[in-house]
């Protein structure tokens, strides 16, 4: 049996078909953790959070006797008061965030 130009797909109707897969491929939603950008910048995001807290940690080992009178009596209005600049480098919230991990979290072993 020989082929008739019937029975041989068209290829312009192949390629139509092509493209209609590739736009519903393209406008299917994936979730947004899954986004190499979201990723990107939640990953940028933690690097900057661990440099911060390293700095604070450290900045805190030479300096707690300083900080830790006042962070012991921790209020809102310590976070605010510019008249005591904080002996952390990273401030008052340096202070109280490495005394959070160092004294009631899990001591030294924070710096892993």
């Amino acid at each position: 049996m020989a082929e008739t130009e019937k029975d041989k797909p068209k290829p312009k109707a192949r390629a139509k078909k092509d493209k209609e897969k590739d736009t519903v491929a393209a406008t299917s939603h994936k979730p947004f953790w899954k986004d190499e950008r979201y990723q990107r910048i939640t990953g940028m995001f933690l690097l900057l959070l661990v440099a911060l807290l390293s700095v604070a940690f450290t900045s805190f080992l030479f300096t707690y006797k300083i900080d830790s009178a006042e962070v012991n009596n921790i209020s809102w209005s310590l976070f605010a008061e510019k008249n005591k600049p904080a002996a952390n480098v990273v401030g008052w919230l340096g202070a109280w965030l490495s005394f959070v991990f160092f004294y009631k979290g899990f001591g030294i072993a924070s710096y892993l």
